[in-house]
């Protein structure tokens, strides 16, 4: 868009139209964020309740059936091993998490690895769906300020030959 207005004489106008264009991307942005607050806050008690249940409460049904002489029930027996292997080596789980966050976007700064994520997301329809319409909004905004800017849309200006 620089280009087009250094070439067309109109790098004010296009300027400002930028300015606008990147702070709406910018507002976006922050109420995108700030509606997954609350989603990510519910998340993380939810999984905190989760584990204390597995560690805590679950055990303690387990010895009353103990002391009843009674059978655990099968999903009783899972959610107990569940909670003992939590117990025992619920440690390693934030190291696991760490290591595949900052691992994953290591893997991802690599072009490579990028470019294989970028085209394994298109066999998914809704994700491809998504990609599609966010980049054909972010073309048509783009083309629409540009075009309000009075940037010449023709093949011929300087612009189009850069």
């Amino acid at each position: 868009m620089i280009r087009a207005g250094e070439a067309s004489g109109t790098l004010g106008p296009i300027l400002k139209r930028l300015a606008q264009y990147m702070e709406q991307r910018r507002a976006f942005r922050q109420s995108l964020i700030s509606s997954m607050i609350y989603p990510i806050i519910l998340l993380g008690t939810s999984m905190v309740s989760m584990v204390i249940l597995l560690v805590y409460v679950i055990p303690k049904f387990a010895q009353i059936f103990h002391d009843l002489n009674q059978k655990v029930p099968f999903i009783t027996e899972v959610m107990l091993q569940i909670g003992v292997f939590l117990k025992d080596y619920g440690w390693i789980l934030p190291i696991f998490l760490a290591v595949f966050f900052w691992g994953g976007k290591y893997i991802l700064n690599q072009p490579t690895a990028r470019r294989y994520l970028d085209r394994s997301l298109f066999w998914f329809p809704f994700t491809r769906y998504i990609i599609v319409h966010s980049e054909l909004t972010r073309f048509c905004r783009m083309l629409g300020t540009m075009l309000e800017a009075g940037v010449p849309c023709s093949g011929h200006s300087a612009w189009a030959r850069n």
